[in-house]
């Protein structure tokens, strides 16, 4: 199995300009896009001569259709270069992400947990009316804690873990970071190898916990074993930077990743 994962940002023209260069080299035989598994029958659209980005996927539930979710695609999105590829040489695409029949599902189990929560309170004795000063639990106090006291000319961003590599690089704004590093990169050797490196170091110090990311990810790996088991064996794999180091040939290969 020859696995490349290509770790992008979501409408990055530099990431856009150099995915495209980069299936020009591996010519895959399969392209495994994060992206909403249910979709996949509509993606042929994107062949189409009269199908001119802007232009967006739109899923929901019938009988919730408030609940929609859009999938924008611009014509500087890797995705849809990836699909304009993909068209253009007759390699199949393939969809990875969890379905969003159970995104919407979990979705709504915890908006109906939240509910179920909020009227078990509503019938508590509001320490407000006994002159008494409302404190929160010890979990909420810790989530309205501030991570270190700020620096007087630091940057405010220290919560998000990849402003470690951009800190690490003498950037304020790690925005403007991955502007430099990434988008406006003209040489793209090596390129999505280093920002699989580079994610594999900070996810090592800050490791994903959200359950429904975790969830996700795992649905990643079981549809990227999936196409291997339909028999391609150089597969091209599209997908948001932070997921790259779990999506590649260990991770696939290998034991689950926590």
């Amino acid at each position: 199995m020859n696995l490349h994962v290509f770790g992008i940002r979501h409408h990055g023209p530099g990431c856009a300009r150099s995915l495209r260069k980069a299936l020009d080299e591996l010519r895959p035989d399969v392209v495994v896009i994060e992206g909403p598994g249910e979709a996949e029958q509509a993606l042929s659209w994107a062949a189409h001569a009269g199908m001119k980005p802007p232009v967006a996927l739109l899923i929901y539930p019938p009988d919730e259709p408030k609940r929609a979710v859009y999938f924008p695609l611009a014509i500087f999105s890797p995705e849809w270069q990836a699909l304009q590829w993909a068209a253009a040489t007759n390699v199949p695409v393939r969809l990875m992400d969890l379905p969003g029949t159970h995104q919407f599902a979990m979705q709504k189990a915890e908006e109906e947990q939240a509910r179920a929560e909020e009227e078990s309170h509503s019938g508590e004795p509001d320490a407000a009316d006994e002159g008494e000063r409302s404190e929160p639990e010890p979990k909420d106090a810790a989530a309205l804690a501030p991570l270190a006291p700020p620096e007087a000319d630091g940057p405010t961003w220290r919560s998000d873990p990849l402003a470690l590599l951009a800190e690490a690089a003498g950037y304020k704004d790690h925005e403007l970071w991955w502007e430099d590093q990434i988008e406006r990169r003209t040489d793209a050797s090596n390129l999505f190898a280093a920002i699989l490196e580079a994610m594999r170091s900070v996810r090592a110090e800050f490791p994903e916990a959200r359950e429904r990311d975790l969830l996700r990810e795992a649905w990643m790996r079981k549809t990227v074993r999936s196409v291997v088991k339909e028999g391609f064996g150089n597969l091209a794999v599209l997908c948001g930077a932070w997921h790259a180091p779990v999506l590649d040939a260990d991770a696939i290969e290998g034991p689950i990743p926590g």
